[in-house]
């Protein structure tokens, strides 16, 4: 009788364990419901506590603390602005590597998660294997984790970049057992390899979400009863509504946000609300902005402008800012509280300017170097960027040469477009920066020629200059331009070309050295903001692969480049805005004397301009008298209030 009373409890048992799993019944976690329990940003040697270095190898080159060192690849703080340094090995081209940076151990009692940014390059990675493992405390031999040139190919992952993963560490998950990371590079010849930002994360699905402003949450329903469809809502997200299983919802504005997931199974359903289970923090923007557009970048400059004339700095701030205070030394308004300002420079110089920018999270102010804004006067300039000056070198095309150097390609000419200037400018010379300057003898002679635009592509020639190539000023410590100094300067006004030819291709027969000599070129991503600005003239070949003799010239369009040309231009010392068109107000004509006071107005800024557009006074007007001097037609503008008034007036000649 005791065995059938225990059977029949086991029976109705698992009877209604079976009925209860059938019961449909809403759940959900989220991929950011982790708490973080370990991060190691290697920031310093003295932070670092616990790592390790093992090299089983003679080179000089293994696990080190240090900055970025590969072209087109920017340091860790374009992530995150708190980085100093990044774990790196630098690759060895004499001796194979064999080198490991061992974590310390950790014990790991919950699900973890691994988390990390690393930049490797997936061309070389065959040459230098980078391969990231787990070992148990108890256990002789690693787990491999991460294989950089397996993951290369199957994921097409050439060059440099910051990618982050994500390892599930569960197996590890032991009360006794604790278990470190190894990262381990081997070979010779490979590429640089980069690691920033370790951490360990242990899971927490019943606990909350907490992210930062603009970041996106990873839902995943875990409904049991085999729900047919799902209906979302997410107080301050963005879809506010999903009938997805795992739906990715965006999160914009700061506060702690419900979740509700209703699933429905036939005529069953069931809800589940998680009060407060999204919290947002605002973070302080991460300052930047864009110089006016319609400058000229330059080499010792962040832009370079006439003066007086209107030009527009963009915000570039990222992280959310809700206000922003500009400061303009020398500018007109010399601050400004919007996003986006126009300036107008009415005296020529050099000036500074600092933008903060402030939301809920906090602010943070950027100053841009000192004589940033260069005003009128003469100034060299380019197409590149002051955040691209440092990239600037030789592009390598193998062994056919260089672009924009020697090269077998049979291009024989290179140019440099630059767009309309804001006013007519001066040209009286063009400085070519050089990558590489070796020539094999005999001398040869390079021109470098100024033209006018046809069809996107150089035309007419305005002005030349030939130098031998024994004048190339070259310093490999540094960047030191070769100056083509025209016999007589020239002025543009419009779109135009700069133009250099004569670099030679050749091969000493019996040395077999070859010349190399390199302009300098910045080479940007396909979907970079600065625009491709380069050409090339090629030599024309028959059906049968033979030269006619003839030139033809193309736009680059392999590549996104600009050249280290840089042309020495001159803007006139003050402004020539001239006079609009038509007036706020009719034109009041003065009978006698000299003197006026504007109606209806209080304060403001007041400027005012002779027919030509040069500027006769520019200051603060809080009501007073104006005097006026000289005879003939004068422009007043007037800014109050946020608004800008104009008046014509006619000073007569006294009698």
């Amino acid at each position: 009788m005791k065995v059938n009373v225990t059977f029949f409890l086991l029976f109705v048992t698992g009877a209604v364990t079976m009925q209860a799993q059938d019961v449909l019944q809403a759940a959900f976690s989220a991929k950011e419901a982790v708490k973080e329990i370990y991060r190691q940003g290697f920031d310093s040697s003295e932070g670092i506590t616990g790592w390790s270095v093992s090299s089983n190898s003679t080179s000089q080159n293994t696990w080190g603390l240090g900055t970025v060192h590969v072209r087109d690849l920017e340091d860790f703080s374009s992530i995150n602005p708190d980085s100093k340094l990044s774990a790196n090995i630098y690759y060895d081209n004499e001796v194979h590597q064999d080198e490991t940076l061992c974590s310390p151990y950790f014990l790991l009692k919950k699900n973890t998660l691994m988390r990390i940014y690393t930049a490797f390059s997936g061309v070389w990675a065959f040459n230098g294997r980078f391969t990231i493992h787990a070992q148990r405390k108890s256990a002789t031999t690693p787990d491999k984790l991460f294989d950089a040139l397996l993951w290369s190919q199957e994921n097409r992952h050439e060059f440099h970049k910051w990618l982050e993963f994500e390892f599930d560490l569960a197996e590890y998950t032991s009360e006794t057992d604790s278990v470190r990371i190894l990262f381990h590079y081997e070979g010779m010849g490979g590429d640089d390899v980069y690691i920033d930002d370790f951490r360990l994360c242990e899971r927490d699905e019943s606990g909350q979400v907490s992210i930062e402003k603009g970041s996106e949450v990873h839902f995943t329903d875990l409904s049991v009863g085999e729900p047919d469809s799902y209906l979302w809502t997410f107080e301050g997200g963005t879809p506010a509504t999903s009938t997805e299983a795992t739906p990715v919802i965006h999160y914009e504005q700061a506060g702690t946000f419900d979740v509700t997931l209703r699933v429905t199974k036939g005529s069953e359903s069931h809800e589940l609300t998680m009060p407060g289970y999204i919290t947002v923090k605002a973070v302080a923007p991460v300052v930047d902005f864009e110089y006016p557009a319609e400058g000229y970048f330059s080499p010792y400059a962040g832009i370079f402008v006439p003066a007086g004339v209107p030009v527009t700095f963009t915000d570039q701030s990222t992280n959310y800012p809700e206000a922003w205070q500009w400061t303009f030394e020398g500018g007109t308004p010399d601050t400004s509280d919007e996003q986006n300002p126009t300036v107008t420079y009415h005296s020529s110089g050099s000036y500074e300017l600092s933008l903060t920018a402030t939301n809920e999270g906090g602010s943070q102010t950027i100053q841009s170097p000192e004589g940033a804004v260069k005003v009128g006067g003469d100034c060299s300039i380019w197409n590149i960027g002051s955040h691209e000056n440092s990239e600037i070198g030789a592009l390598n095309m193998s062994f056919y040469g260089y672009y924009a150097g020697t090269n077998w390609l049979g291009m024989t000419a290179f140019a440099e477009h630059f767009k309309k200037p804001l006013a007519p400018l001066t040209i009286d010379r063009v400085d070519v920066f050089f990558a590489n300057a070796t020539v094999i003898d005999p001398a040869v002679e390079l021109t470098v020629s100024i033209m006018t635009e046809q069809d996107s592509l150089p035309g007419k020639v305005l002005a030349s200059k030939t130098i031998s190539t024994d004048d190339i000023a070259f310093d490999p410590s540094t960047w030191l331009p070769t100056a083509f100094v025209l016999d007589e300067p020239i002025e543009v006004d419009t779109t135009f070309f700069v133009v250099i030819e004569g670099i030679p291709n050749r091969t000493d027969e019996n040395t077999y050295e070859t010349d190399d000599l390199v302009i300098g070129v910045v080479r940007r991503e396909p979907d970079a903001k600065n625009p491709n600005t380069a050409c090339h003239r090629l030599e024309v070949w028959d059906e049968n692969d033979q030269p006619t003799g003839e030139t033809q010239w193309y736009r680059q369009t392999d590549e996104n480049v600009s050249l280290g040309i840089a042309p020495h231009a001159r803007y006139p010392e003050t402004g020539n805005v001239g006079l609009p068109e038509t007036a706020a107000d009719k034109p009041l004509l003065l009978q006698r004397g000299r003197e006026i006071v504007l109606p209806n107005v209080t304060e403001g800024h007041l400027t005012c301009f002779d027919v030509q557009g040069r500027i006769l006074f520019d200051r603060i007007y809080n009501g007073e008298t104006i005097q006026l001097s000289g005879h003939g037609l004068r422009l007043l503008r007037l800014t109050t209030e946020g608004k800008t008034h104009q008046y014509k007036l006619i000073v007569e000649i006294e009698n």
